[in-house]
């Protein structure tokens, strides 16, 4: 019976750690997601001189997987905007992901510029924000790299000790 309780506990820290390289492999890749996102709003907001709303659930419908439910929940703040200003409801759909900060950051400031100025300042702005999403994503793909094995590795380690410390 002991056996069986020190496996388990082996196997939970090991799950954990695997969770932990799962979940800043999701982090990169919705980093990229956003980044291919921008390139799809500029295009919208620059070519077709579509409006905000219109964009957003362009890219809530064809938009890069990951970052989907992201324009959705702008979509959704924007038909409910009961007063709120486009960059809270940006910010509010932006609390949804899981991203790091100057992912967030960039994003944050982007959200601030959208809807105000013309298109060209529009893409400005934007080529700004995915110019630092790009670095961020390199980043946070290394990070998942190197982390996540580390992470993964640690988690067993500590399981494996604990097991043997209890058994």
């Amino acid at each position: 019976m002991r056996l069986v309780g020190a496996a388990l506990i082996a196997a939970a820290f090991a799950a954990l750690g695997v969770s932990e390289s799962l979940r800043l492999r999701r982090r990169a890749r919705l980093v990229s997601a956003l980044c291919s996102g921008l390139e799809l709003l500029r295009g919208e907001i620059v070519s077709r001189l579509a409006p905000m709303p219109e964009a957003a659930e362009r890219l809530a419908r064809y938009g890069p997987e990951p970052a989907r439910g992201f324009y959705a929940a702008v979509c959704a703040g924007l038909e409910n905007l009961g007063g709120a200003e486009f960059s809270e409801i940006w910010r509010r759909a932006l609390g949804l992901l899981d991203l790091p900060d100057p992912a967030r950051a960039a994003m944050e400031n982007l959200g601030g510029s959208l809807g105000r100025y013309g298109a060209e300042e529009q893409a400005a702005a934007i080529s700004a924000c995915e110019q630092e999403l790009r670095r961020e994503a390199e980043r946070a793909a290394q990070e998942a790299q190197v982390m996540g094995r580390l992470r993964a590795g640690l988690a067993a380690g500590a399981g494996l000790i604990l097991a043997i410390v209890l058994y």
